[in-house]
């Protein structure tokens, strides 16, 4: 967490003056074009039929800078969550919380700018390296805060190592904006040290609407857990949201969304509220 104070700084010294506020999905990759400094807030819904008595939220750190002159940059992104547990049905009365810190995730990114100005192309490649907890309370409570955020699903893998691609066309046509995101996440190790994870597949995309006062966002996330490491062969997890963003000028903005997972896998949560505010810089 202090590198991600320490990286806010350094933003702010070497970048000098804000830039005008980006349009950003909420639930998508995160990877853009320029230097940003954020931070989101997730209520979880719980789905009190699959975990009785549960309260949850999420809190996500993250940050990135690209040099506008040849495109490339870096980033570092951080989840954390709380959740607390209440059953008191007789004979039954579970107390306690845990907070499970996620697989910080450190990488690089490469904008290739297309002929059209309109149009960008953003490369990134990160590493996520193993701070996720693997002592069961703080693993669980981490692991049920990554299916708010299904795209980044390899950050809360228990002290996992994951070498992470991504490619985003990103398109501005006049008030119109549209993402896709393509990736891969290819697991190295997880907290056993014996066995790893299948490679999770990403399809997700967004389309929304924007002007110099706020801009609104519809998104879909897909990821595909290969392998046999499930019951039933490949997996699919799905969510849809959407977000409005509010730009405060000087390169602030805050946003809210709701999330709504459509799959059964992710049904542990009924509906994600997410708040979020990002300082851009250039």
């Amino acid at each position: 967490m202090k590198t991600l104070v320490v990286l806010g700084f350094a933003l702010v010294a070497l970048v000098g003056t804000p830039g005008r506020a980006s349009a950003q999905f909420a639930t998508l990759d995160r990877q853009d074009t320029g230097t940003e400094v954020g931070a989101t807030f997730d209520y979880l819904f719980v789905n009190h039929d699959q975990e009785p008595g549960t309260s949850a939220f999420r809190f996500d750190l993250f940050g990135q800078f690209v040099d506008p002159a040849s495109g490339f940059g870096g980033y570092l992104q951080l989840p954390i969550t709380h959740d607390s547990v209440n059953v008191d049905v007789a004979p039954f009365q579970i107390r306690g919380s845990a907070t499970g810190i996620g697989d910080l995730e450190l990488g690089g990114i490469y904008v290739i700018r297309s002929r059209r100005p309109d149009t960008r192309f953003v490369l990134h490649a990160g590493l996520t390296l193993p701070t996720n907890p693997s002592a069961n309370d703080e693993a669980a409570a981490s692991q049920l805060g990554g299916f708010a955020r299904i795209t980044d699903l390899a950050q809360v893998i228990p002290n996992g190592t994951t070498v992470r691609v991504g490619f985003s066309p990103i398109w501005h046509r006049g008030q119109l904006v549209a993402r896709i995101d393509l990736g891969i996440d290819l697991n190295l190790a997880i907290a056993n040290g014996h066995n790893t994870l299948p490679p999770l597949l990403k399809l997700n995309g967004g389309l929304g609407f924007e002007n110099e006062a706020f801009s609104i966002m519809g998104e879909l996330t897909n990821t595909f857990i290969t392998g046999d490491a499930v019951d039933d062969g490949n997996r699919t997890l799905n969510e849809a949201g959407v977000t409005a963003r509010f730009f405060l000028g000087s390169g602030a903005s805050l946003s809210v969304g709701i999330v709504i997972p459509l799959e059964d896998d992710t049904r542990r949560l009924d509906a994600i509220l997410d708040f979020g505010f990002i300082a851009r810089f250039r």
